[in-house]
């Protein structure tokens, strides 16, 4: 067991109280979250409103906060509330861990590597059951065209086991006309105590098939930046993969969530150009 001061270092920021109704307006919205004044500021943002903002990392999150001007685009023709926040939040993800791949910004200001989504449902937060993928593309000189590589170059789900976090990651080469997955298992125990040695010797993998599928599509622009979109799938039948057991073969994904691709990257030129 590791030792109780590890405790000492974790504090409540504050509490959500519950709510029938989200829909009464800024004034109900308001009174739902209060801080405890603990390493938190609370800000207001473009697109999502008020909002709390806590941890070491937190002055880098406001600046991107504050710098989204437009929901992410949605696959629903009108979306809820719930799913609205999905998007925001996924989005929100998406961003900072390509972050990570090309500068290591949020890495530098203690934070990062990994992130949970939870939303507030009947008095209480529940943890989202999400796959991760991530693609890459660019976008030609004149930008006309986009070229989308055939396969993700990763994909990722975290999934607890009682209170163990097992993260399972599959890696594909690219581009690869039929690349080889690599895949990885990752056990992480709560910050009280050790892997157990049944822990060790063997643990059950996170399924890929999941209610939400969380696509992170990173457009190499010409002048070498980059922008992420990301498209959020519910109860999607977008990716197919084959498995042998336990392991990953091979995969597969549908035309139209290749077209839901390239109108979103069209729709990203066009706000470029205006």
């Amino acid at each position: 067991m590791q030792s109780a001061s590890t405790w000492s270092e974790i504090r409540f920021a504050g509490f959500v109280s519950y709510a029938e109704d989200l829909s009464l307006g800024e004034s109900s919205a308001s009174i739902m979250a209060d801080s405890f004044g603990l390493a938190s500021d609370q800000i207001l943002t473009p697109t999502i409103g008020k909002a709390f903002v806590i941890g070491s990392g937190r002055e880098l999150l406001i600046d991107y906060l504050k710098q989204v001007y437009q929901d992410p685009p949605n696959i629903e023709s009108d979306p809820n509330l719930a799913v609205q926040a999905v998007l925001h939040g996924t989005s929100t993800i998406g961003d900072f861990l390509t972050m990570e791949q090309f500068a290591r910004e949020s890495l530098d200001e203690a934070f990062g590597g990994g992130y949970e989504l939870a939303v507030a449902s009947h008095g209480e937060f529940i943890k989202l059951n999400v796959l991760y993928v991530f693609w890459r593309g660019w976008v030609s000189d004149d930008h006309k065209n986009f070229s989308l590589y055939d396969y993700p170059f990763l994909l990722f789900r975290y999934e607890y086991f009682d209170d163990l976090l097992v993260i399972r990651t599959i890696a594909m080469q690219e581009p690869a006309d039929k690349p080889i997955p690599q895949e990885s298992i990752f056990k992480v125990p709560p910050v009280y105590r050790f892997l157990t040695a049944e822990e060790e010797s063997t643990c059950p993998r996170p399924p890929l098939k999941t209610e939400w599928t969380c696509n992170f599509v990173q457009v190499i622009l010409p002048d070498g930046k980059w922008k992420t979109i990301t498209l959020m799938g519910h109860k999607s039948d977008w990716l197919e993969f084959n498995e042998e057991n336990g392991q990953v073969v091979g995969m597969s994904y549908s035309n139209d969530f290749r077209h839901k691709i390239n109108q979103c990257v069209k729709e990203l030129l066009v706000e470029r150009e205006t």
